[in-house]
């Protein structure tokens, strides 16, 4: 099998011509592009599981529609439901 000769090796050779630096620009280039739309992809996947608590779900407009009073109020009751079964446990 016959060896290729690398740049170092080769004293012929004199670069490279600018239609390849060109090509191998261009598929640089595509590449990157390639990586970028598959990272968006993965984003955009992450953030659709995450969709409920973000502000175009049920859930995240109404949590937003909600004041500091509201909060507490909720809050209150569920402190309240919590200890309710907790106690419920202890007595059987």
């Amino acid at each position: 099998m016959k060896k290729t000769k690398t740049p170092e090796e080769n004293l012929e050779w004199n670069g490279y011509t600018i239609d390849e630096l060109r090509y191998k620009r261009a598929l640089t280039t595509a590449r990157l592009d390639i990586q970028k739309e598959r990272l968006l992809n993965q984003v955009n996947a992450v953030k659709g599981s995450f969709g409920m608590l973000e502000g175009r779900g049920i859930v995240g407009k109404m949590l937003r529609s909600l004041n500091y009073i509201d909060y507490a109020v909720l809050a209150f009751q569920a402190v309240g439901r919590i200890r309710a079964l907790l106690v419920s446990r202890k007595r059987k």
